[in-house]
Protein backbone atom coordinates (compact mmCIF):
# COMPACT_ATOMS: atom_id res chain seq x y z
CA UNK A 1 0.00 0.00 0.00
CA UNK A 2 1.51 3.53 -0.98
CA UNK A 3 1.64 6.06 1.36
CA UNK A 4 -0.64 7.79 -0.61
CA UNK A 5 -2.90 5.39 -0.10
CA UNK A 6 -2.63 5.13 3.42
CA UNK A 7 -3.46 8.77 3.38
CA UNK A 8 -6.73 8.59 2.27
CA UNK A 9 -9.21 9.64 5.06
CA UNK A 10 -11.34 6.73 5.06
CA UNK A 11 -8.42 4.19 4.98
CA UNK A 12 -6.44 6.98 7.74
CA UNK A 13 -9.31 7.58 10.08
CA UNK A 14 -11.09 4.15 10.34
CA UNK A 15 -8.98 1.37 8.89
CA UNK A 16 -5.08 2.43 10.11
CA UNK A 17 -4.14 0.89 13.49
CA UNK A 18 -3.05 3.25 16.44
CA UNK A 19 0.76 3.82 16.24
CA UNK A 20 1.18 2.79 12.69
CA UNK A 21 3.67 4.88 11.53
CA UNK A 22 3.25 6.54 7.99
CA UNK A 23 6.81 7.63 6.77
CA UNK A 24 5.87 10.91 5.05
CA UNK A 25 7.93 12.45 1.97
CA UNK A 26 8.21 16.13 3.24
CA UNK A 27 9.87 17.00 -0.04
CA UNK A 28 6.18 16.25 -1.78
CA UNK A 29 4.26 18.20 0.90
CA UNK A 30 2.85 15.01 1.78
CA UNK A 31 2.25 15.63 5.42
CA UNK A 32 0.15 18.88 4.74
CA UNK A 33 -2.54 16.64 4.11
CA UNK A 34 -3.16 15.90 7.75
CA UNK A 35 -0.74 18.62 9.52
CA UNK A 36 -1.52 21.97 7.68
CA UNK A 37 -5.11 21.37 6.73
CA UNK A 38 -7.40 23.31 9.05
CA UNK A 39 -11.52 24.04 8.06
CA UNK A 40 -11.22 22.39 4.45
CA UNK A 41 -14.33 19.91 4.01
CA UNK A 42 -14.00 16.80 2.66
CA UNK A 43 -16.46 13.99 2.84
CA UNK A 44 -15.67 10.27 3.01
CA UNK A 45 -18.14 7.07 3.29
CA UNK A 46 -17.67 4.75 6.20
CA UNK A 47 -19.97 2.47 8.85
CA UNK A 48 -21.50 4.29 11.87
CA UNK A 49 -21.53 2.48 14.93
CA UNK A 50 -24.06 3.81 16.76
CA UNK A 51 -26.81 3.40 13.76
CA UNK A 52 -25.26 0.49 12.84
CA UNK A 53 -25.40 1.94 8.95
CA UNK A 54 -23.46 3.15 6.10
CA UNK A 55 -23.22 6.98 6.48
CA UNK A 56 -20.98 9.66 4.61
CA UNK A 57 -18.53 11.16 7.89
CA UNK A 58 -17.27 15.12 7.19
CA UNK A 59 -14.02 15.77 7.98
CA UNK A 60 -12.67 19.68 8.56
CA UNK A 61 -8.93 19.40 8.73
CA UNK A 62 -6.32 19.59 11.91
CA UNK A 63 -7.11 21.70 14.81
CA UNK A 64 -3.85 24.06 16.17
CA UNK A 65 -1.09 22.11 16.96
CA UNK A 66 0.05 21.43 20.58
CA UNK A 67 4.42 21.13 20.01
CA UNK A 68 6.46 19.42 21.89
CA UNK A 69 10.29 19.42 20.13
CA UNK A 70 10.09 18.21 16.93
CA UNK A 71 6.71 16.44 17.57
CA UNK A 72 3.71 18.02 16.59
CA UNK A 73 0.22 16.99 17.72
CA UNK A 74 -3.53 17.57 16.51
CA UNK A 75 -7.12 16.80 17.05
CA UNK A 76 -8.89 15.66 13.87
CA UNK A 77 -12.74 15.43 14.53
CA UNK A 78 -15.03 13.71 11.86
CA UNK A 79 -18.66 13.98 11.94
CA UNK A 80 -21.41 11.24 10.69
CA UNK A 81 -23.60 13.06 8.79
CA UNK A 82 -26.17 10.92 9.89
CA UNK A 83 -26.36 11.03 13.30
CA UNK A 84 -24.24 13.74 14.19
CA UNK A 85 -21.73 11.79 16.25
CA UNK A 86 -18.16 12.98 16.45
CA UNK A 87 -15.43 10.54 15.96
CA UNK A 88 -12.29 12.01 17.61
CA UNK A 89 -8.72 11.39 16.37
CA UNK A 90 -5.13 12.75 17.80
CA UNK A 91 -2.20 12.82 15.38
CA UNK A 92 1.53 13.01 15.72
CA UNK A 93 3.79 13.96 13.37
CA UNK A 94 7.47 14.72 13.76
CA UNK A 95 9.04 16.86 11.67
CA UNK A 96 12.81 15.77 12.57
CA UNK A 97 11.70 11.98 10.86
CA UNK A 98 8.80 12.74 8.57
CA UNK A 99 6.50 9.80 10.59
CA UNK A 100 2.73 10.74 10.97
CA UNK A 101 0.97 8.14 13.18
CA UNK A 102 -2.41 8.32 15.04
CA UNK A 103 -1.85 7.95 18.83
CA UNK A 104 -5.13 7.95 20.12
CA UNK A 105 -8.80 7.61 18.99
CA UNK A 106 -12.38 7.14 20.10
CA UNK A 107 -14.23 4.84 19.42
CA UNK A 108 -11.39 2.75 18.70
CA UNK A 109 -10.34 0.60 15.55
CA UNK A 110 -11.89 -2.19 16.64
CA UNK A 111 -15.01 -0.82 17.69
CA UNK A 112 -15.18 0.65 13.72
CA UNK A 113 -14.75 -3.06 13.11
CA UNK A 114 -16.01 -5.88 14.96
CA UNK A 115 -19.80 -4.80 13.91
CA UNK A 116 -18.35 -7.08 10.66
CA UNK A 117 -18.68 -10.05 12.84
CA UNK A 118 -22.08 -9.86 13.68
CA UNK A 119 -22.49 -11.46 10.14
CA UNK A 120 -21.46 -14.78 10.89
CA UNK A 121 -23.55 -15.01 14.32
CA UNK A 122 -25.23 -17.51 12.66
CA UNK A 123 -22.39 -19.39 12.11
CA UNK A 124 -20.00 -19.28 14.89
CA UNK A 125 -19.87 -20.27 18.26
CA UNK A 126 -20.16 -17.68 21.16
CA UNK A 127 -16.49 -17.51 22.04
CA UNK A 128 -15.29 -17.92 18.25
CA UNK A 129 -16.88 -14.75 17.60
CA UNK A 130 -15.04 -13.14 20.96
CA UNK A 131 -11.90 -14.61 19.29
CA UNK A 132 -12.39 -13.13 16.51
CA UNK A 133 -13.14 -9.55 18.01
CA UNK A 134 -9.94 -10.06 20.11
CA UNK A 135 -7.71 -10.87 16.69
CA UNK A 136 -9.14 -7.56 15.20
CA UNK A 137 -8.61 -5.44 18.44
CA UNK A 138 -5.10 -6.65 19.00
CA UNK A 139 -4.12 -6.28 15.32
CA UNK A 140 -5.82 -2.50 15.67
CA UNK A 141 -3.69 -1.98 18.62
CA UNK A 142 -0.61 -2.95 16.95
CA UNK A 143 -0.18 -6.63 18.62
CA UNK A 144 0.57 -8.63 15.36
CA UNK A 145 1.62 -11.80 16.66
CA UNK A 146 -1.39 -11.63 19.47
CA UNK A 147 -3.54 -11.42 16.70
CA UNK A 148 -2.22 -14.29 14.38
CA UNK A 149 -2.67 -16.28 17.84
CA UNK A 150 -6.64 -15.87 17.34
CA UNK A 151 -6.90 -16.14 13.58
CA UNK A 152 -5.38 -19.50 13.76
CA UNK A 153 -7.86 -20.58 16.46
CA UNK A 154 -10.57 -19.48 14.50
CA UNK A 155 -9.47 -21.47 11.08
CA UNK A 156 -9.06 -24.64 13.70
CA UNK A 157 -12.13 -24.22 14.76
CA UNK A 158 -13.65 -24.44 11.22
CA UNK A 159 -11.80 -27.54 10.72
CA UNK A 160 -12.63 -29.36 13.87
CA UNK A 161 -16.33 -28.33 13.48
CA UNK A 162 -16.76 -29.53 10.11
CA UNK A 163 -14.96 -32.88 11.64
CA UNK A 164 -17.69 -32.85 14.47
CA UNK A 165 -20.92 -33.46 11.22
CA UNK A 166 -18.74 -34.84 9.19
CA UNK A 167 -16.06 -37.69 10.99
CA UNK A 168 -15.42 -39.16 7.38
CA UNK A 169 -14.91 -42.56 9.69
CA UNK A 170 -12.18 -41.12 11.47
CA UNK A 171 -12.04 -40.77 15.21
CA UNK A 172 -11.35 -37.36 17.12
CA UNK A 173 -8.65 -38.08 18.81
CA UNK A 174 -6.89 -39.65 15.37
CA UNK A 175 -8.02 -36.79 13.45
CA UNK A 176 -6.03 -34.38 16.25
CA UNK A 177 -2.89 -36.43 15.29
CA UNK A 178 -3.08 -35.78 11.85
CA UNK A 179 -1.49 -32.74 10.02
CA UNK A 180 -3.33 -29.49 8.85
CA UNK A 181 -3.14 -30.19 5.36
CA UNK A 182 -4.14 -34.32 5.98
CA UNK A 183 -6.77 -32.60 8.06
CA UNK A 184 -8.12 -30.48 5.05
CA UNK A 185 -7.64 -33.22 2.32
CA UNK A 186 -9.87 -36.00 4.70
CA UNK A 187 -12.38 -33.38 4.67
CA UNK A 188 -12.06 -31.36 1.27
CA UNK A 189 -15.63 -32.37 0.28
CA UNK A 190 -17.29 -30.23 3.07
CA UNK A 191 -15.04 -27.59 3.23
CA UNK A 192 -15.25 -24.15 1.64
CA UNK A 193 -13.43 -24.47 -1.81
CA UNK A 194 -11.41 -21.31 -0.93
CA UNK A 195 -10.16 -22.58 2.20
CA UNK A 196 -9.09 -25.98 0.37
CA UNK A 197 -7.19 -24.42 -2.20
CA UNK A 198 -5.45 -21.98 -0.02
CA UNK A 199 -5.13 -23.83 2.89
CA UNK A 200 -1.51 -22.90 3.22
CA UNK A 201 -3.29 -19.83 5.24
CA UNK A 202 -2.41 -21.81 8.67
CA UNK A 203 1.25 -22.21 7.82
CA UNK A 204 1.06 -18.73 7.00
CA UNK A 205 -0.54 -17.91 10.56
CA UNK A 206 1.54 -20.74 12.47
CA UNK A 207 4.71 -18.65 10.78
CA UNK A 208 3.49 -15.82 11.79
CA UNK A 209 3.48 -17.02 15.50
CA UNK A 210 6.81 -18.35 15.86
CA UNK A 211 9.22 -16.39 12.75
CA UNK A 212 7.59 -12.89 11.83
CA UNK A 213 7.91 -9.74 13.47
CA UNK A 214 5.56 -7.62 15.01
CA UNK A 215 5.76 -4.98 12.05
CA UNK A 216 5.24 -8.26 9.67
CA UNK A 217 2.33 -9.57 11.23
CA UNK A 218 0.84 -6.44 11.02
CA UNK A 219 1.69 -6.06 7.47
CA UNK A 220 -0.06 -9.06 6.25
CA UNK A 221 -3.23 -9.09 8.82
CA UNK A 222 -5.55 -7.59 6.65
CA UNK A 223 -4.43 -10.41 3.90
CA UNK A 224 -5.28 -13.42 6.32
CA UNK A 225 -8.32 -11.62 7.90
CA UNK A 226 -9.47 -11.72 4.61
CA UNK A 227 -8.91 -15.07 3.39
CA UNK A 228 -10.90 -15.87 6.98
CA UNK A 229 -13.80 -13.80 5.89
CA UNK A 230 -14.32 -15.37 2.25
CA UNK A 231 -13.69 -19.19 4.13
CA UNK A 232 -17.02 -18.04 6.81
CA UNK A 233 -18.80 -15.88 3.61
CA UNK A 234 -18.76 -19.51 1.59
CA UNK A 235 -20.01 -21.20 5.07
CA UNK A 236 -22.63 -18.56 5.11
CA UNK A 237 -23.74 -18.59 2.20
CA UNK A 238 -23.74 -22.71 1.80
CA UNK A 239 -25.67 -22.50 5.41
CA UNK A 240 -28.34 -19.86 3.88
CA UNK A 241 -28.60 -22.06 0.78
CA UNK A 242 -29.33 -25.20 3.25
CA UNK A 243 -31.67 -23.33 5.35
CA UNK A 244 -33.98 -22.22 2.00
CA UNK A 245 -33.90 -25.64 0.91
CA UNK A 246 -35.41 -27.30 4.07
CA UNK A 247 -38.15 -24.25 4.88
CA UNK A 248 -38.96 -24.98 0.84
CA UNK A 249 -38.95 -28.56 1.10
CA UNK A 250 -41.13 -28.04 4.37
CA UNK A 251 -43.68 -25.97 3.10
CA UNK A 252 -44.06 -28.43 -0.26
CA UNK A 253 -44.99 -31.17 1.79
CA UNK A 254 -47.22 -29.70 4.19
CA UNK A 255 -48.90 -27.80 1.21
CA UNK A 256 -49.31 -31.58 -0.59
CA UNK A 257 -50.85 -32.91 2.70
CA UNK A 258 -53.06 -30.50 2.84
CA UNK A 259 -54.25 -30.83 -1.07
CA UNK A 260 -54.25 -34.74 -0.24
CA UNK A 261 -56.90 -34.24 2.24
CA UNK A 262 -58.93 -31.69 -0.15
Amino acid sequence: MTVEDQLQPAYFFLDLPLYATVQVDQSKNLHAYYIQRINTEIRFDGYEIISGKDTTFVWKGAMPASLFGSLRYHRHDITCSRTGMVYTFWIQFDESTGRLMKVGQYPSVADLHTHEVKNYDKLLTKDVRSEFVKAIGLAAHGVGIGSYVYLRRIFESLIFSTHETHPEGVPVEDFKRLRMDERIELLNRHLPSFLVDHKMIYGMLSSGIHELSEEQCLKQFDILRSGIEIILDQQLEEKNRRDRLDKASALIKKASGEMKKA
